[in-house]
């Protein structure tokens, strides 16, 4: 296991990745234990971005991103990484049939399990690391 959350304690290093995007622990909303980290948008029209810096991700060691989510009804979601080339790689953002994956935004809560490392290499097969 390269990394495990569970925002108990804090945010552990995760923080907007975007203008208008405000972070709280939620401890009414949590998925286990006692809180989840909750992004909302401070103003209407503003993307809803969070980030974690994830240096040494080396995708033959750790594959799978695992993830516990819940997002609103109609909710477009996708998972963002960061090469060590650092180029943005997109994966699974209203995926088609077919698509590396999808993440449903229904109002309940989720748990997925992602082959991150077959999905990244889809699109640029030489990489073997993340950033984040």
């Amino acid at each position: 296991v390269l990394y495990q959350g569970d925002f108990e304690y804090g945010s552990d290093g995760w923080a907007p990745a975007g203008a208008g995007t405000v972070l709280e622990l939620d401890a009414a909303e949590a998925f286990s234990g006692r809180r989840s980290l909750k992004a909302r948008r401070e103003t209407a029209g503003t993307e809803l971005a969070v980030g974690k810096t994830m240096p040494g991700w080396y995708l033959d060691e750790h594959p799978w991103l695992r993830l516990a989510y819940k997002a609103p009804q109609g909710t477009s979601l996708g998972v963002r990484c960061q090469t060590s080339y650092n180029d943005w790689v997109t994966l699974g953002e209203e995926a088609p049939e077919g698509g590396a994956f999808a993440l449903a935004g229904d109002g309940q809560w989720h748990q997925a399990a992602l082959d991150v490392r077959e999905a990244i290499r889809r699109v640029l097969p030489g990489v073997g690391e993340l950033q984040g």
